[in-house]
């Protein structure tokens, strides 16, 4: 069953290993305070199952996640490496200058003048701080998530409006996969030949 594809679920972090004897998991979220969702306890797996938690214990960065049912090591281990999601419900409401990065996905990337550059595929962070992933007719581009380069995100519109993103979608272009003259040199001999 492909969750991924069930609308207003959102993933919040992976199953990484047994912690003990016991049926106890570790689990690295992708999310900030997943302690503080309002999930009743209750998280969807990509194996399409509803897992209940019976407790969470914050462990470092990460946490150590107790199931119901889950009473044995050999459990588990089952259980390791599925990722988890919660509903958007569970998440509280953003302040009013605030988003959540899960809401930019599929959001259409327009320039000041609304000329389109593709959609929001995904929000990295590769340690310099939030990247935005837009995917549009030239490939990927990484633009910073700053009010310097998306002045405005309008959720109701769909819109994500961008400005000073010039040197991004250079970027793109410039590591677009080209064709190599011994490439293009076997391309015109087999085209010598059938004609």
């Amino acid at each position: 069953m492909d969750v991924q594809g069930i609308k207003d679920i959102v993933y919040v972090g992976d199953i990484t290993a047994p912690d003990g004897a016991s049926g106890a998991v570790r689990f690295k979220p992708s999310i900030k305070a997943f302690d503080r969702l309002s999930h009743d306890g209750v998280l969807l797996g990509t194996d399409g199952c509803f897992h209940w938690l019976d407790s969470v214990n914050k462990n470092g960065p990460n946490f150590r996640l107790v199931f119901k049912g889950v009473h044995e090591n050999a459990q588990a281990k089952m259980l390791t490496g599925m990722k988890l999601f919660v509903h958007r419900d569970a998440f509280p409401d953003s302040d009013e200058d605030g988003v959540y990065y899960q809401d930019l996905i599929g959001l259409k990337a327009v320039n000041e003048q609304g000329e389109s550059f593709g959609i929001v595929v995904d929000v990295q962070n590769f340690g310099a701080g939030e990247l935005v992933e837009i995917e549009g007719a030239h490939g990927l581009a990484y633009l910073p998530f700053t009010l310097d380069h998306v002045p405005e995100v309008d959720l109701e519109a769909g819109l994500l409006v961008i400005r000073d993103y010039a040197p991004f979608f250079e970027c793109a272009l410039a590591v677009e996969p080209q064709t190599s003259e011994s490439e293009n040199t076997e391309q015109e001999k087999q085209g010598q030949e059938y004609d």
